[in-house]
């Protein structure tokens, strides 16, 4: 095998320690070779018993086919679910929070991305009001997985780790597993149960104002001002005071128009406990399709559909909660956090991210304004 050349990828791999977290070489097949691109996950063989482990490729080169160099086993994705950009952030991500590569991935991507359809053809029935979520850190919970060998396990694990909590039938629906095994995890200490009607979009068709928003002498004055940042090509931030019912959403609205006036798109955030039917309302008359809803409490699917919107540039605005931040949208002009003190742009769970944090990063590589 010395001296001949291959084509090679380094991946990182899922459900290892921090300590080992590093990108593994791996020779393509060339049965795999079409499909093997950065962005794209793989199943790999890892550690001395060669157990399977899901991989994501960071980087692909031609190399020399070294002894021992292991082979990919399959790809699990027809095309990239990450881009260039989004693999940079999650080994940003890896840096600045001490979490593995794959947490990264896991908390970038919604649930519904990383899951693929039951081949048998199953559905979701029925809307249910039961919310599962991890109990435990993600470490502690996949640990408990592994005691009890059990793959069902494993699967709802990393379901729950990238969707944070989602209803009990999407849980089923994407795992397999039953409800009597969801009750086992309770039991264990693993999964926590609550009663919780999962939010949906709202149906009413979204049309445009026939008016345009109109700002008063004080909004003028601090829109002109916070102008200023959009029309700026480098980064910049600002701080915006007022009280409620002020009309800051006001402004948020007219600049997100300017940004996308300017060909650039636009990410809001607000605290979970104040995004209520109402703000959604408000986004979707001004922005009609261009606005897509992210959030935790939808379903996945239409979790998933939202995100797959934004990815394929049909929506341009990006509304949501603190995972919204990592909306797949491209050439970011501006990012709102409303509330911004608010407890809740704070994850609780591995990696422990503040979305002010995501918001400067992406703000300084987009040359965006944060406000």
């Amino acid at each position: 095998m010395s001296g001949e050349r291959g084509l090679i990828v380094k991946v990182a791999v899922s459900d290892i320690p921090y300590a080992i977290d590093q990108p593994y070489d791996y020779l393509v097949p060339q049965t795999l070779a079409e499909n093997a691109a950065p962005g794209v996950r793989v199943t790999v063989p890892f550690g001395r018993g060669n157990r399977k482990h899901e991989g994501l490729i960071l980087a692909k080169e031609e190399g020399e086919k070294r002894p021992g160099l292991k082979p990919l086993l399959e790809t699990l994705d027809h095309a990239p679910i990450l881009d260039q950009a989004e693999i940079s952030l999650a080994l940003w991500m890896r840096q600045r929070y001490f979490c593995t590569v794959f947490e990264a991935v896991r908390t970038i991507l919604p649930a519904g991305i990383l899951c693929r359809e039951p081949a048998d053809g199953r559905r979701i029935t029925g809307q249910g009001s039961l919310m599962a979520e991890l109990a435990v850190p993600l470490r502690q919970a996949m640990e408990a997985a592994e005691r009890r060998r059990s793959s069902m396990y494993r699967d709802v694990v990393r379901f729950l780790s990238s969707a944070g909590k989602a209803a009990c039938a999407d849980v089923r629906y994407y795992t397999g597993a039953t409800m009597k095994q969801l009750r086992a995890m309770e039991k264990a200490g693993m999964l926590a149960f609550t009663e919780e009607e999962p939010l949906s979009l709202p149906r009413q068709e979204r049309e445009a104002p026939q008016t345009p928003l109109t700002l008063n002498a004080e909004q003028q004055a601090a829109f002109t001002e916070l102008l200023s940042l959009l029309e700026d090509a480098r980064p910049g931030a600002a701080l915006l005071q007022g009280v409620t019912g002020s009309g800051k959403t006001l402004l948020y609205l007219r600049l997100a128009q300017e940004a996308l006036k300017r060909g650039k798109t636009a990410i809001v955030l607000v605290p979970e406990i104040i995004l209520t039917p109402q703000m959604m309302d408000r986004f979707a008359a001004c922005f009609g399709d261009d606005v897509a809803m992210l959030h935790s409490s939808l379903r996945v699917a239409e979790r998933r559909d939202q995100w797959l919107r934004l990815r394929r540039g049909e929506a341009r605005v990006a509304l949501g909660t603190r995972s919204a931040i990592f909306a797949p949208l491209r050439n970011v002009g501006l990012i709102v956090l409303d509330e911004e003190q608010e407890g809740s742009y704070q994850s609780e769970q591995s990696p422990r991210y503040h979305a002010r944090d995501i918001a400067k990063y992406l703000c300084a590589r987009n040359g965006a304004a944060l406000l």
